[in-house]
């Protein structure tokens, strides 16, 4: 499995902002733009990763946030080292490492 570093960046955002209208804007996309990226990193995860409320406010699942706990240092090395990030484009494996 190999995960998206874009989907997972804005999973981070969403995060953040707690509401997908704000994390939307900050990603320059629409909301629902980003709630399918969300589904698609849920598909690869396989786990629920937030709970969408009303007016677009958001719960972060417990397996959400023991993702995020993992993937910001992901997400940092991955900005701090270029070399981290697979020749092919923006995934990593699990493990962190790159596949070829």
């Amino acid at each position: 499995m190999d995960l998206d570093l874009g989907l997972v960046t804005d999973f981070l955002v969403l995060v953040q902002e707690r509401h997908y209208g704000r994390a939307a804007v900050r990603l320059h996309m629409t909301s629902s733009a980003l709630t399918k990226r969300i589904q698609r990193l849920e598909g690869q995860l396989g786990v629920a990763v937030v709970e969408r409320g009303p007016a677009g406010v958001l719960a972060v699942t417990s397996a959400g946030r023991r993702f995020a706990i993992a993937a910001e240092p992901l997400i940092a090395q991955a900005h701090a080292d270029p070399a981290f990030v697979c020749a092919r484009g923006r995934s990593v494996s699990p493990c962190y490492g790159c596949e070829r």
